[in-house]
């Protein structure tokens, strides 16, 4: 590996031209070889402060640089590119056998499941996300194209589409409701809408109904054969904590190389550890907003609304009325509140409480059917 490196040095030395085409993609700690590593830093400051550059004045910069040149009497010169890309390769696998080594480490000194999953979990989304120095220039008109395009997931359902933007990947939406309303059967909705077709899955988490009490509620309203045309994931440990969470998500990524979104039914269930309940609750609320950003795809958390709502003459909730927490309210980027004007009545009201990149204070209202997983 350290021939390779000094060959890139050589190579770069009988043409220093290239190098600024190269300062984006290695970087010191790529080198195994600590002088090749030096040299490399030195020459890109050379370069940039418009000096020149051979073996004699490299030589004065890098201490112990012995001529480098000499390595390519002997050998066919590849281009640069293929020099980079096996230092880039061999350093991310020094880079993986780290990690495991100090995973190796982590786990000897914990004893909770849990713990060891979240450690994991953290071991393999570093890995995930080191896959070189990264990131592009871009100019303000390649972001207008961008932005002009329509991103994200739409709901699925078109009275809550035309006021509301599609959920965007790294951002958490939260459906707020008293029991039996229907948060369940809206979430399971949404998720068939953004499963159906998608090349990669959507993971239901569902801490109170069993996976097969919702495939009972899926048949309501599709038959059998149509199951394949839906990539969801049901998760249904009614003991999940967040880190319990961010492993089965882990493992899906691992398996299909991205997550379409996450739906979770219902946070309060969760299981992490903490006192009092608005400080545990918080805490998972915190959680919740990581892990949508930690796999870049929309998250959509269902949550329990306090007896405030049911006080009121209208019954309309308010984001006051979030059960436990102010946190969720600050870490969600949308809040819907459910509720009806009775038990019975054949409609479910919408309120968008909270929407960070639009317009709130808005009411929807859908036909509803209690007993149905699907709303029109």
């Amino acid at each position: 590996m350290a021939d390779v490196e000094r060959i890139l040095i050589a190579s770069l030395l009988t043409d220093p031209s290239v190098i600024p085409t190269l300062s984006g993609k290695l970087t010191v700690s790529d080198f195994e070889d600590p002088i090749s590593g030096k040299a490399w830093l030195a020459m890109q400051r050379m370069n940039a402060a418009g000096r020149a550059i051979d073996v004699l004045t490299l030589g004065r910069e890098v201490p112990g640089l012995s001529d480098p040149t000499r390595l390519l009497t002997s050998l066919h010169k590849a281009p640069v590119d293929e020099y980079v890309e096996i230092i880039r390769r061999q350093a991310y696998k020094r880079r993986v056998i780290s990690a495991i080594d100090t995973l190796s480490v982590s786990i000897g000194q914990k004893d909770e499941p849990a713990d060891i999953l979240n450690a994991v979990q953290s071991t393999v989304t570093g890995i995930l996300r080191d896959t070189g120095a990264g990131g592009e220039l871009v100019t303000l008109a390649d972001i207008a194209v961008t932005d002009d395009a329509v991103t994200g997931l739409p709901y699925g359902l078109p009275a809550l589409d035309a006021v509301l933007q599609p959920a965007q990947p790294g951002n958490v939406y939260v459906i707020a409701a008293r029991p039996s309303i229907g948060k369940t059967a809206l979430a399971l909705t949404i998720a068939e809408a953004w499963s159906f077709d998608s090349v990669h899955p959507v993971l239901f988490v569902s801490l109170e109904m069993s996976a097969q009490q919702l495939l009972k509620r899926f048949l309501r309203h599709h038959d059998r054969s149509d199951l394949s045309a839906y990539n969801l994931s049901i998760y249904d440990e009614a003991r999940a904590t967040t880190a319990l969470l961010r492993s089965q998500a882990a493992r899906l990524k691992l398996k299909h190389g991205a997550i379409h979104a996450i739906v979770v039914d219902y946070m309060q269930l969760l299981k992490d550890p903490g006192e009092p309940e608005n400080i545990r609750v918080s805490r998972i609320s915190g959680e919740m907003k990581a892990i949508a950003r930690e796999f870049d795809c929309p998250t959509l958390v269902l949550s329990q609304l306090s007896r405030q709502s049911e006080y009121r003459k209208d019954g309309k909730p308010k984001l006051s009325d979030l059960r436990d927490s102010g946190a969720i309210e600050q870490d969600a980027d949308g809040v819907l509140g459910l509720w009806r004007e009775a038990r019975s009545s054949p409609y479910l009201d919408v309120a968008i409480l909270k929407n960070r990149h639009g317009a709130a204070d808005q009411t929807v209202r859908l036909d509803f059917d209690l007993e149905a997983v699907s709303v029109g």
